[in-house]
């Protein structure tokens, strides 16, 4: 997160700089790309970007309706977990799983070994940063681990929130939680998306300063 000090001394500078805050759920990284849409002047991008997005939330979403949610554990590593309030969890809700740590902590927050081992998830989701943590305790306890049920996704992807991001990692974890119904989704790619009509916010329209 950059200081708001950083940014004055930016603007202080004479750059233009307007800063967002994090995205905290799909909802945030639509709102914001048609905000920087507004912003750049590229209103249509951003209006091709979030139809692309929102497409493959509905499909990932359609796929998954009808199924059980496993329960989900995501580590960052350092005894930090995402819980609720967070964009991982939102994502991982969306690809029909339960963030098993949600009704236990808010945001990113460090989380005992024992409270893990008892939780014992159905699912967890490792990046390429967090893989390592498999071999070490106390994950490799974890009937997750012993039984391959385990989902490794871009870090990017979960950690830095935007269309792109959305889309992929929706796609894979729904494909790592329910592969079945992964198989029958109707994941669009970007110019499919592009295909369908949306509205186009106007760039005439003021931002919210913040």
């Amino acid at each position: 997160v950059i200081p708001n000090a950083t940014v004055k001394k930016l603007r202080d500078s004479g750059l233009t700089v307007y800063k967002f805050e994090a995205a905290k759920s799909i909802a945030d990284v639509r709102e914001k790309t048609t905000l920087f849409g507004k912003l750049t002047g590229n209103c249509a991008g951003a209006t091709a970007a979030n139809a692309w997005m929102m497409e493959n939330v509905d499909a990932a979403e359609s796929a998954t309706s009808d199924v059980d949610e496993p329960t989900v554990l995501y580590p960052l590593g350092g005894g930090y977990f995402a819980g609720s309030d967070t964009f991982v969890s939102n994502v991982i809700s969306t690809a029909g799983g339960q963030n098993t740590l949600a009704e236990d902590i808010t945001g990113f927050k460090t989380v005992s070994s024992e409270v893990v081992v008892q939780k014992n998830p159905d699912m967890i989701v490792f990046t390429g940063s967090s893989s390592y943590l498999a071999g070490q305790s106390p994950y490799k306890s974890l009937d997750a681990v012993k039984n391959d049920r385990t989902v490794t996704v871009n870090t990017d992807w979960m950690n830095q929130p935007a269309p792109r991001s959305v889309v992929f990692a929706v796609r894979n974890l729904t494909s790592g939680f329910h592969p079945d119904a992964a198989e029958s989704a109707q994941f669009p790619t970007r110019a499919e998306a592009m295909q369908t009509p949306t509205s186009t916010a106007t760039p005439t329209e003021t931002a919210t300063a913040t």
